[in-house]
């Protein structure tokens, strides 16, 4: 059986182009989180996000991928508590090696650009 694994894809437009909103100082993509291979008695996974966020400790409940969805302007280490009936996990992974992965060998020139940009802010 497969460890479980965080993965991360930006939300994209109709025209698969990354969404994400300018303040004036960074550009926040919008990012989904997911975890790949979940134990199967799995319950909860609660995501442990930057301290910069209002809210960085985030739960699922709903499986089997436990999707979250949130912005972000650049890199920092993601946790994952997955809790279990009998037993829980704690996987971690940077965001941008995240993305990165997902989308290897890719050629989208916006997604290209948008893995650019979080990793220079």
């Amino acid at each position: 059986m497969n460890e479980p694994k965080i993965r991360a894809a930006f939300v994209l437009d109709s025209q698969k182009r990354p969404l994400f909103s300018d303040d004036g100082h960074h550009v926040h993509y919008r990012v989904k989180l997911w975890l790949e291979d979940a134990p199967s008695d799995a319950h909860t996974v609660t995501y442990k996000l930057h301290d910069s966020y209002a809210e960085p400790l985030r739960e699922v409940r709903q499986g089997p991928h436990y999707e979250e969805e949130l912005t972000s302007y650049g890199d920092y280490v993601i946790k994952a508590l997955v809790r279990c009936k009998k037993d829980f996990d704690v996987v971690s992974a940077g965001l941008l090696s995240a993305l990165r992965e997902t989308y290897v060998g890719n050629k989208n020139a916006e997604i290209s650009s948008a893995l650019e940009v979080l990793e220079s802010q």
